[in-house]
């Protein structure tokens, strides 16, 4: 497999954490993971969101939700906030079957772990699409598929 340039990644990077309004950043999200499921992602209007910024609203009997994280590495991922946010998206849909977080930065392996913890006991599978610094990020996958 070809080594992908740092200064290439850095630059996508930061134009992913840049990208303005935000919404950009789920709206992008949403349509590439469409593309692989092969169906539509609804992003969600602004406001309270049902553990997710994104979903596939059952189209095709799907059942995804999808919470984008557009953040710098200086800003803390709250592991509350997105354990809160998993469980809003079981209450939304009680039939999930997956909940993904897309991250413009690093989610440290202690999140990670909390995540998939809570996820496991609610019987319920979570991926995380994230910027590892050490090996070529998900998310620059993500944005490779289309």
């Amino acid at each position: 497999m070809a080594s992908i340039d740092p200064q290439d990644l850095e630059r996508l990077r930061a134009l992913a954490q840049g990208v303005d309004p935000p919404t950009k950043f789920e709206h992008l999200v949403a349509s590439l993971m469409g593309e692989l499921l092969g169906t539509s992602v609804a992003v969600a209007k602004s406001g309270f969101q049902s553990g997710g910024d994104a979903g596939t609203s059952g189209r095709q009997q799907r059942a995804l939700r999808i919470e984008c994280k557009r953040y710098k590495d200086t800003t803390t991922l709250s592991a509350r906030e997105l354990q809160g946010e998993l469980d809003d998206a079981i209450a939304r849909d009680p039939g999930l079957e997956v909940w993904v977080l897309a991250a413009t930065r690093d989610v440290p392996e202690q999140l990670e772990a909390s995540l998939f913890a809570k996820a496991n006991r609610l019987g319920v599978p979570v991926l995380v699409i994230d910027w590892k610094a050490h090996e070529t990020p998900l998310l620059v996958a993500l944005f490779a598929v289309n």
